[in-house]
């Protein structure tokens, strides 16, 4: 079979150009996966805090609701060693998570991650602690969103991976 091809289209295979450089992709494969781990660190910010919004975990379900004395608190304005420099807030709002906006307002997507205050992975775990010299109890609500979960899976595969592979291929083209 080989032996039938002409002169003519011999001569076309062995002059392929190639449009891509693997040397330029090199160059900049670094700087893209930086940015990728960064989107992914927007991401789970962005489920997380669409979590807190809703009052849901990571699988949609609601979160634990406050209890009689945490109501009651609320109501008055009064938190133990929350407002060292503020005011006490009185409300009666009875979602989770979302006293003073501070949680929310504090998650920022980073490098392979997201950060947040403090607090946001006590409530998250369920973890007791010391506030003002009186025990905080806090259930476990579970809002923060992780890789494993089918939001970010679902968005991953919706956004991240098709923007990954664009950024690879743009960046291979000479």
């Amino acid at each position: 079979m080989a032996s039938r091809l002409s002169k003519q289209s011999q001569k076309s295979i062995t002059t392929i150009n190639m449009d891509f450089s693997f040397h330029k992709l090199k160059s900049k494969i670094k700087g893209i996966i930086d940015d990728e781990y960064t989107k992914y660190g927007e991401v789970l910010a962005d489920l997380s805090i669409s979590n807190l919004i809703k009052g849901v975990d990571q699988e949609g379900s609601k979160l634990k609701p406050l209890s009689g004395k945490t109501k009651s608190r609320r109501r008055r304005g009064r938190y133990p060693g929350v407002f060292k420099n503020n005011p006490a807030i009185a409300t009666s709002s009875e979602k989770p998570l979302t006293y003073t906006g501070d949680l929310e307002k504090s998650i920022k997507g980073i490098n392979q991650g997201f950060s947040m205050n403090d607090y946001g992975d006590f409530h998250d775990r369920g973890v007791s602690t010391k506030v003002g010299g009186e025990t905080v109890g806090r259930p476990e609500r579970s809002f923060i969103a992780k890789t494993d979960g089918k939001q970010f899976q679902d968005r991953a595969k919706k956004e991240l991976i098709v923007q990954f592979a664009t950024k690879l291929c743009d960046n291979m083209r000479k």
